[in-house]
């Protein structure tokens, strides 16, 4: 009756079955204790009552079953300590519960058909017995999250009769005391051990070259101890590991960060690694290129070290890569396009190191071309670098992006539009040299938490709807060109602007006036050229079909008359006078005087331009 809705304690009354082999009462809603009359069922093998809300004390009657084989007790709230005489059993599944008390010797000598014991998230203390070496069907053996061991030299001397274990596949033992050197003996486990955790204890020393010799291993947890030296290039051999986590966290006393040496380019060879986790140690050198082959890479974790060169584009390679952390180094060089352009990405940091140049287009440009591939990117830190540019526009397409923080770096030109990443948060884009207004497109998103746009050269008026209406989370100093916004942030009020009927008012008389003289130089200029063109036609009409010139009959008289009798009086008379004191009465007017002197120009231009042989 697994996995269904059950209420109340377990009935009593099943002791009255005399012949049950199994009570398979796992994955329900009951509560009380485990009642002590089915300590009578001399025939159960199999007591499955675990993800349950029982309580109380084990009870040792239970120690009268002596046919059992499963015992799953899991996920309770039950306490006690175990029973001694359950020689037949098979699999011991007590964890999450409140057990206590000592892992006795006994269990090795009176447990021999034990295969799985899984004790985790209870409060067992002392050692591991190293009777456990005398289980020799023993697969399974996890101790995680107890209070076991201790600081003493030979708290760990029970992993050397774990050698005679030849089936263990998994050795579970973190979040305990253990601390001493780091055992030796681990090389001499069965080979068919798949996975060892060793995390969060104060164990020292060296992790040993012969670890390779576990060549069946997928998960090794090595985090949050003290380890020092480098990772050993045979860790390589380990074509199987899928997940390598040999780091130490930076809260771990004493504080020091102990890996040192360089990533062996032989951890290439770790084709099937899921997890790399090397943060917050003193890894020195470059980034092996190697990398690149571990096709099945998930996660990659190299933050908080002192790698220097540049990435390798060869992590392009790495097609299923989901959170690349390789900030707080010393790497350089430009962010290589097939990283960023991986569509299986949902975390970057990038932070903290001296990367240059500008980001590559590639971000995003996937979108385009197969719609949701890169909508797993939620997170991207490239803050406190050298970073230079235009921000590349095609981050917008990255519609799953809730963090972006690209503070501390030297990016120009306007803020991109981002107006379609309506899951965005978090926006930090301080210090550096954006210029141009404010998009008011910020104003519409409304998952906006926090926007920073400090010390760049943005201009224009600051909103005061949406992120901008809260001072605390919105920071805009360090812009000296920006006024308006709420009163706390202390901007110049924006210059009033005047509305269109106010600007249509002034310019209407401007441009009358305008039109006005040009409509009039227009007229002007053409009535000028209708009579330079009628008098150039009276001329060319003085002039016969021949080109001989048409002298106008003109009789004796009218010739007498308009030279006065054939007058011999002088032209200097008419223009100018002989005496200041005398009246000429046959004195020029000044528009007599203009009249001769166009005439005069008009016979020479006759003479030099119509004349059929020009008069020079």
């Amino acid at each position: 009756m697994s996995y269904n809705f059950l209420g109340g304690e377990v009935p009593s009354n099943l002791s009255q079955w005399s012949k049950l082999v199994t009570v398979a009462l796992d994955h329900n809603s009951l509560v009380g204790h485990i009642p002590s009359e089915l300590g009578s069922l001399s025939k159960l093998t199999k007591l499955h009552l675990g993800s349950n809300n029982l309580s109380e004390s084990f009870r040792a009657s239970l120690g009268n079953l002596t046919y059992l084989q499963e015992l799953k007790l899991s996920y309770n709230q039950l306490k006690g300590t175990l029973p001694d005489s359950l020689s037949q059993m098979r699999r011991i599944g007590l964890s999450y519960n409140y057990f206590w008390g000592n892992l006795r010797s006994i269990i090795g000598i009176h447990l021999p058909m034990l295969q799985i014991l899984d004790l985790p998230g209870n409060n067992f203390t002392g050692n591991v017995p190293a009777s456990l070496g005398k289980v020799k069907n023993l697969r399974w053996l996890n101790v995680n999250g107890n209070q076991l061991g201790s600081d003493e030299p030979d708290n760990m001397n029970f992993i050397s009769s774990l050698a005679n274990c030849s089936n263990l596949q998994y050795l579970l033992l973190a979040h305990n005391h253990f601390g001493g050197m780091f055992p030796n003996s681990v090389a001499n486990l069965s080979t068919l051990l798949a996975g060892l955790h060793m995390g969060q204890y104060r164990i020292r020393g060296n992790i040993p070259k012969e670890i390779a010799n576990l060549v069946n291993l997928n998960i090794l947890y090595l985090q949050e101890n003290r380890l020092t030296g480098s990772i050993p290039a045979s860790i390589g051999i380990l074509s199987n590991l899928g997940t390598l986590k040999p780091r130490e966290l930076k809260y771990t006393l004493p504080a020091r960060k102990s890996l040192t040496g360089s990533i062996p380019a032989s951890i290439g060879i770790l084709s099937n690694l899921g997890t790399l986790n090397l943060d917050s140690n003193r890894l020195t050198g470059e980034i092996p290129s190697s990398i690149g082959n571990i096709t099945r890479l998930l996660y990659l974790y190299l933050s908080g070290n002192t790698l220097n060169g540049t990435v390798p584009p060869s992590l392009g390679n790495c097609k299923q890569l989901l959170r690349p952390y390789i900030g707080e180094n010393n790497l350089s060089g430009i962010i290589p396009g097939q990283l960023l352009s991986l569509p299986s990405l949902a975390h970057v940091n990038i932070s903290y190191n001296s990367f240059m140049g500008s980001l590559p287009m590639e971000i995003g440009v996937e979108l385009s071309k197969r719609i949701g591939d890169i909508t797993n990117l939620a997170g991207f830190d490239l803050s406190y670098n050298n970073f230079s540019g235009m921000i590349p526009s095609t981050i917008g397409k990255c519609l799953a992006l809730e963090l972006l923080y690209m503070q501390h770096n030297s990016f120009e030109g306007s803020i991109p539009y981002l107006a379609d990443l309506q899951n965005l948060r978090e926006l930090d884009l301080s210090r550096n040299n954006l210029s141009g207004e404010i998009p008011p497109w910020t104003l519409n998103l409304s998952s906006l938490l926090y926007l920073n746009l400090s010390d760049n050269n943005l201009e224009g008026e600051v909103p005061v709807q949406g992120v901008f209406s809260n001072s605390t989370a919105l920071q805009v100093a360090g812009n000296p060109k920006l006024c308006g916004g709420i009163q706390e942030f202390d901007l110049p009020p924006c210059p009033k602007q005047e509305n269109h009927r106010t600007k249509r008012k002034r310019l209407t008389p401007v441009l009358t006036a305008i039109i006005s003289i040009v409509l009039f130089a227009a007229i002007a200029c053409f009535l000028l050229s209708m009579f330079f063109i009628k008098r150039s036609r009276k001329r060319r009409d003085a002039t016969s079909t021949s080109g001989h010139l048409i002298f106008p009959m003109i009789t004796y008289k009218e010739l007498h008359d308009a030279t006065n009798g054939f007058s011999s009086d002088s032209l200097e008379e008419w223009l100018h006078q002989e005496s200041e004191g005398q009246i000429q009465c046959n004195s020029l007017n000044i528009l007599q005087r203009l009249n001769i002197a166009i005439d005069v120009a008009s016979a020479l231009y006759y003479l030099h331009h119509q004349c059929e042989i020009p008069v020079l």
